[in-house]
């Protein structure tokens, strides 16, 4: 899962909804994603919360290492946006210290 927000200056109108985020290392592309809106009408502070396939990210995820991953998004305008994390994917059993 990925939840991306935006800076205040965007609406959702502004967010391509047709097309898939995509989340890399893979092009694994979302397979759900929502736009939420602010929770006040007066701030803007969209986001979009994405659902990505389980199978298909851990057979890019290395165990137990620490992995840049970028999720990209398209405007409505066509330019693009990302947003990027680390994570670790870490296998039941393991320990945390290794």
């Amino acid at each position: 899962m990925a939840v991306m927000r935006l800076p205040e200056l965007f609406v959702k109108h502004d967010i391509d909804a047709y097309e898939p985020l995509v989340l890399y290392p893979g092009a694994i592309e979302a397979a759900e994603q929502y736009l939420i809106p602010p929770a006040r009408p007066a701030q803007s502070d969209l986001r979009i919360h994405a659902v990505f396939d389980k199978a298909e990210l851990l057979g890019v995820m290395p165990d137990n290492a620490d992995v840049q991953i970028t999720v990209i998004g398209r405007f409505s305008t066509g330019q693009y946006f990302y947003g990027t994390d680390t994570v670790r994917v870490i296998s039941p059993g393991d320990d945390e210290e290794q």
